[in-house]
């Protein structure tokens, strides 16, 4: 081969991994902004609908929650994978004419599942008026073969753009229908209506297939300007793969229907489960919480209120994970790069698979000492009440483990090792399950929070134990020690702000107050953040220089 040649296929090779680290970086910045949008509105919702609406929408959310990142992350990703592994255009159209079947099957039985099961499920969580609410979550799953492969596709073919845009406007439609209907609500209750908060749950759950229409017209434009306009066609046509006319095509090795389906059930699966892994854990809450406090002997009211304030802690809890796990995305292209070179990288896969963990760990554990330091604060200013701080403070505790258990999972994905993470995600549920009614009939509300902590618990044991010996916890025990001495500094610093506001200045517990306190109070925890990371700055200025504006944060605390 000429020199020429060898340049010209070096030169692809780099442009290719160049776009799709540009890629990875888009779809890093859509799913940031997404996650923010998705976190942030419940605040006004909360706020605009009360504790017993905010119920009944957190009731069903979960069951969106799961079928968007079914249609966002978790199969586009597993599909766009298997197109990028096709050897020509020729296999990567035999790849999605085939799922596109399998889609299309399993979105239909998850439609009939929830639209003539929502009877069913909601009498299963206790509360038989949630149906209707349910089964209007069901129409987004039709709209889930056309989302699920032309993300899939186009990812394959590294264009990220279409995805990232796809999802903002999603994101931007269905909070906009959440947000009207809830002041359409208030209004209503101000004017003396006494509008039924069912029917408020039922119209801002429309807002699934909304959105979901507003980012399959995103989509369709996108996919209809590839080259590949046949596949579209085909696919509308309903080919699905199948040989027409008796025409003779090429078969390639597994892409069978039996692999194919199988792959999608399994490796396609894990991936879903742990990106929607709160979510699942949110599922099992939403069926267990509200029937146990009502067996506790709670009135029906006060129950649904309950569980209202409980829920107030899952926007809390994304905000401090999307901040946690955003800071270590930077090592995420390196970790895939240097996993898919030759066998010599391998140590350099470790290193920065070990920094990736360490740094995941550690703004994780400190995020959520300041949540908690924080938090009666926190939860005045965000829901106009300090109702539950405590069982919040024990919810918040997940966001480091299920920012260290994900940090695992993309480690072990990066190995190839999906099915460990599918025994990890098995064993965390049954623990879950298993330990929320019991904890609940125990410690109400406080036993749920326990319990997923728990769950999550068990699933990084688990994990730590498939991890390769030199990522293990003895390289980041200093880190984690360190970590904790700084979380627990800011708790006593702004509890002893707190004392002194109330105790010493005699501050009345208002809104306003509070919010005044809260920004004292973070104020004085970064301060101490920065004296305390002069003396010791837990990770070296290799893994700082990595984070975004790492290396200005490292020459101040130098």
């Amino acid at each position: 081969m000429s020199k020429k040649k060898v340049h010209t296929h070096a030169g692809q090779a780099t442009t290719s991994t160049q776009k799709a680290l540009q890629g990875a970086a888009i779809l890093t910045l859509a799913a940031f902004v997404a996650k923010i949008l998705s976190a942030i509105y419940r605040v006004p919702l909360q706020n605009l609908v009360g504790n017993t609406g905010f119920y009944v929408y957190q009731q069903v959310y979960p069951i969106y929650g799961i079928g968007m990142t079914f249609a966002l992350n978790g199969l586009p990703s597993f599909i766009g994978k298997q197109v990028a592994l096709a050897p020509d255009a020729s296999g990567q159209k035999q790849v999605i004419q085939r799922y596109s079947l399998i889609v299309t099957i399993f979105a239909a039985i998850c439609f009939a599942i929830i639209y003539f099961g929502a009877g069913q499920i909601a009498t299963m969580m206790g509360d038989v008026q949630l149906a209707p609410v349910v089964q209007s979550v069901s129409y987004m799953f039709l709209l889930m073969p056309i989302l699920l492969l032309s993300r899939g596709y186009l990812q394959g073919l590294n264009d990220m753009v279409p995805t990232a845009i796809s999802q903002v406007v999603e994101q931007f439609v269905r909070v906009a229908v959440i947000l009207t209907v809830a002041y359409l609500f208030a209004q209503a209750q101000q004017e003396g209506l006494q509008p039924d908060v069912y029917m408020m749950g039922f119209w801002a759950m429309q807002s699934a297939w909304i959105a979901a229409a507003a980012a399959s017209v995103v989509m369709m434009y996108y996919w209809l300007k590839t080259r590949e306009k046949h596949l579209y066609q085909d696919f509308l046509s309903g080919h699905y793969g199948l040989d027409q006319g008796g025409s003779a095509r090429k078969q390639y090795p597994g892409y069978g229907w039996g692999h194919l389906t199988k792959a999608f059930v399994t490796e396609g699966f894990v991936i879903c489960f742990f990106s929607a892994l709160l979510v699942f854990y949110q599922l099992v809450d939403a069926f267990t919480i509200y029937d146990q406090l009502i067996a506790n002997g709670m009135p029906d009211g006060v129950a649904k209120n309950v569980k209202g304030i409980y829920d107030r802690g899952q926007p809390i809890v994304q905000l401090g994970m999307v901040v946690a796990t955003a800071l270590a995305t930077s090592f995420l292209p390196t970790l895939a790069k240097t996993k898919q070179m030759a066998a010599k990288a391998s140590r350099q896969f470790e290193t920065v698979a070990r920094q990736y963990l360490r740094v995941t760990l550690v703004f994780s554990i400190i995020i959520t000492g300041g949540l908690v330091a924080i938090m009666p604060q926190l939860n005045h200013f965000l829901f106009a009440s300090r109702e539950g701080s405590g069982v919040l403070m024990i919810y918040v505790l997940m966001v480091v483990m299920a920012s260290f258990v994900l940090a695992q999972n993309n480690v072990l994905q990066a190995m190839n090792r999906w099915y460990v993470s599918g025994i990890a995600f098995v064993i965390g549920m049954v623990v879950k399950m298993i330990l929320t009614p019991w904890l609940v009939a125990m410690w109400d509300t406080m036993g749920a929070a326990w319990a997923t902590n728990i769950g999550l618990v068990v699933m990084v044991v688990y994990l730590e134990g498939h991890l390769p010996q030199l990522l293990r916890v003895n390289s980041r025990h200093k880190a984690i020690l360190s970590a904790s001495a700084l979380g627990i500094g800011m708790i006593v610093v702004t509890a002893a702000l707190a004392f002194l506001w109330h105790s010493v200045l005699g501050m009345a517990p208002t809104r306003f107050s509070d919010t005044i306190l809260m920004a004292v109070q973070i104020f004085a925890g970064v301060v101490s953040a920065w004296f305390f990371l002069r003396k010791e700055p837990i990770l070296t200025q290799e893994e700082w220089s990595a984070l975004p504006k790492g290396d200005w944060i490292w020459r101040m605390i130098g």
